[in-house]
């Protein structure tokens, strides 16, 4: 099946404005995609015609959604190889997910016990943490910082001990585009019995993920950088871990039986769904991963690599560019840079003045940007329907900046 970037961009209406009168060139990808036809489709006619609340209504729309929302679950499951539809909780992205499960361990873990995180995470994969540790008494430690990701492999096995309970980290980095030796970390934490989560926010259209052979206990994404809409999102984890797990959070939906003595709580996943859910954000995701996996991910990701090449090429034409590379066995297609003399957000608005869309600053990593000595950079992120035309376009943009500053 051959893949054509210019008929892919067909799906996304968003790409024929024009910003500052200029073509829109969107390489802000990493913080949110565009919304594909199928997802847009989706949410509209569900708002249109099928509004109705799930799972407590015995009439025909009731029915109906509720049937239609249990099947978005199923879709979920098989885009990313879950064992059983339980294993998949509805949440409202990435950062809820995690934080519904640092939440729910807080029941399990006690003082003393450790968290181990990577250097490279994003916030949301930091201050659930500490919070918790905080809350607990647990102690959080991180990897020490190198350029060359391989080593984390060898780092984790020096650092865990028996105190260890959970190692978390992300997929692909959403501020270099590297990808962690996930497969390495999981199989030496479940050799220890330590339980893992993977960030995966920026993978799932760079790779075709498959929990189960990762084997990971808990793996989280979000719709809106899937083609999806905002405010909803996906946390798998292992139904031997929900059975374990306390809810999240408390209301309608995830009860059993309420009395005023006591309360017991319903099945996975219900129990981790509480109140009224998002519906239409469900449905609408159900559709963008249908599109997807119609499309087929590995065509997106040989695509998307040819550009990143492209683009580095082009950044290594311009003198005052400073790129960085983590000797990684592959990135997704995130390239961070600066420009010497120029501040990253200066860089990105002269940038927007030409119609194209990046992201300046620390990218939610400020902890990583200290690491490496620098505030932030400029960061442009590619997605299957951009172009070799835009990345050309991008180029001559910066060589114009650069002549400015």
């Amino acid at each position: 099946m051959s893949f054509s970037p210019q008929e892919f961009r067909q799906n996304f209406p968003q790409l024929g404005q024009r910003v500052n009168d200029k073509p829109l060139v969107y390489f802000d990808n990493g913080a949110s995609t565009l919304k594909h036809l199928a997802a847009i489709n989706r949410s509209h006619a569900y708002n249109s015609f099928e509004v109705s609340n799930v799972h407590r209504g015995a009439h025909t729309l009731s029915r109906l959604g509720t049937e239609n929302y249990e099947g978005a679950r199923k879709v979920v499951q098989n885009f990313i190889g879950a064992a059983f539809d339980k294993e998949i909780i509805f949440t409202r992205g990435t950062t809820e997910s995690i934080n519904l499960v640092a939440s729910s361990l807080s029941g399990l873990l006690q003082a003393g016990d450790e968290i181990v995180l990577s250097p490279f995470e994003h916030h949301s994969n930091i201050v659930p943490w500490q919070i918790l540790c905080e809350k607990l008494g647990c102690k959080m430690k991180v990897l020490d910082f190198n350029k060359d990701i391989n080593s984390l492999a060898d780092q984790l096995k020096k650092v865990i001990n028996k105190k260890t309970r959970l190692v978390s980290f992300l997929h692909y980095s959403n501020s270099f585009g590297h990808r962690l030796p996930v497969e390495k970390m999981v199989e030496i934490c479940r050799d220890n019995q330590i339980m893992t989560l993977i960030d995966g926010a920026q993978a799932l259209l760079t790779e075709k993920v498959n929990v189960r052979s990762l084997g990971c206990d808990f793996y989280c994404f979000s719709g809106h950088k899937l083609f999806a809409p905002y405010g909803i999102g996906v946390l798998y984890a292992r139904h031997s871990m929900l059975e374990k797990m306390p809810p999240y959070q408390s209301g309608g939906s995830m009860i059993d039986r309420v009395t005023f003595e006591k309360t017991t709580y319903a099945d996975i996943p219900q129990k981790f769904e509480a109140g009224t859910p998002n519906v239409s954000g469900a449905l609408a995701l159900a559709s963008a991963l249908a599109a997807i996996d119609e499309d087929g991910v590995h065509h997106y990701h040989r695509h998307v690599d040819r550009l990143r090449q492209q683009l580095l090429n082009g950044l290594r034409e311009i003198p005052t560019c400073e790129l960085y590379d983590f000797h990684a066995d592959d990135y997704c297609g995130v390239v961070s840079f600066n420009m010497k003399g120029a501040h990253a957000s200066d860089v990105g608005t002269l940038l927007d003045k030409y119609g194209v869309a990046v992201r300046s600053g620390h990218h939610c990593c400020q902890p990583l940007m200290d690491l490496m000595g620098i505030a932030g950079t400029t960061r442009a992120s590619l997605a299957p329907y951009n172009t070799e035309a835009e990345v050309d376009f991008f180029i001559e943009t910066l060589k114009k900046i650069e002549e400015f500053f």
